[in-house]
């Protein structure tokens, strides 16, 4: 369901107040934990009119408007890790501001890509899963060697190999088969 958010001319706006609000207190976790459900809530799917909104402080030197974006970024869709463009720009924009602001972005990348429902049959990978390994492995070979897009794609390829290598190969906790 699409929030009746996006219906209205000010919608941009409304994201930008929302941003503004989380930026007026950057050291504030509730604000931060907050701001990031209310910001994708109201964003709903991120699309180019959302993205342009955090976009807005990516080309900025203020490390707390990178700080900010992570949190509008945490509660992204997982799809939103396929827009290779943005993420580049995500990552080059935290990368300026040093490691600490890249690791808060990756962070906030990787917990995208995680978000939302799995299922599957157990014994099985889950095919969201098998779907971020093939497509953050496709996205690496398209990425300049020793970028930090390359090194988040491979990482997030990684980390999907071993979630399908421990849906495939582990017994249960409790010992079963099943």
């Amino acid at each position: 369901m699409t929030p009746p958010f996006r219906d209205h001319d000010d919608f941009p706006d409304l994201l930008r107040q929302i941003r503004d609000w989380l930026a007026a207190d950057p050291e504030s976790a509730r604000r931060r934990y907050l701001g990031a459900h209310i910001f994708g809530l109201v964003a709903g799917p991120y699309d180019a009119r959302v993205t342009d909104v955090i976009d807005e402080y990516l080309d900025d030197s203020d490390p707390v408007k990178i700080r900010v974006a992570a949190a509008m970024l945490s509660k992204a869709p997982r799809t939103l890790v396929w827009d290779v463009g943005f993420v580049r720009r995500c990552l080059r924009a935290a990368d300026r501001h040093g490691d600490a602001s890249l690791k808060r972005v990756r962070g906030a990348l990787h917990a995208a890509s995680i978000s939302g429902m799995r299922s599957g049959t157990p014994g099985q990978p889950y095919p969201e899963d098998v779907e971020q390994h093939t497509k953050a492995t496709e996205l690496v070979e398209g990425c300049a060697r020793g970028s930090v897009e390359e090194q988040f794609y491979r990482d997030l390829a990684d980390f999907a190999l071993h979630r399908i290598q421990d849906e495939t190969d582990e017994p249960s906790a409790d010992g079963r088969d099943w």
